[in-house]
């Protein structure tokens, strides 16, 4: 038994080009967000930390910024997560390298920001 040809034509094969295209697009945008590899990091954040108030609320209140405010649009899957240390004022950050890449430019800001401010507070006295 013989099986008849497939007949193709041009239209139909830049289809199926076509969606083929965008069947890998979608499949990699899925496995970039949902299955790239992720590293941990323990940033130490003593310095951010209000001196006066207990480190059992800073450290919790300072994971919950860093979990809604710089990069938000990160957060959103539940895969990456931030747990506060407080044996050393740390938080303890499981993502992918974009998303630490992303936290230690927002840490460096939060830091030039508060010396700056630190700095300017010291010349007005």
């Amino acid at each position: 038994m013989r099986l008849p040809r497939p007949r193709f034509s041009m239209r139909g094969l830049l289809f199926a080009i076509a969606l083929l295209a965008v069947l890998l697009s979608v499949g990699m945008a899925v496995q970039d967000r949902y299955f790239r590899v992720k590293s941990t990091r323990v940033y130490s954040v003593a310095d951010l930390m209000d001196p006066a108030a207990p480190t059992t609320t800073e450290l919790p209140r300072l994971a919950s910024v860093l979990s809604t405010a710089p990069m938000a649009d990160t957060w959103w899957s539940p895969k990456p997560t931030i747990t506060p240390f407080f044996f050393d004022k740390s938080l303890i950050v499981r993502h992918t390298p974009k998303g630490h890449d992303q936290l230690i430019a927002w840490l460096r800001q939060e830091r030039r920001r508060r010396y700056e401010d630190e700095a300017r507070a010291a010349r007005v006295r």
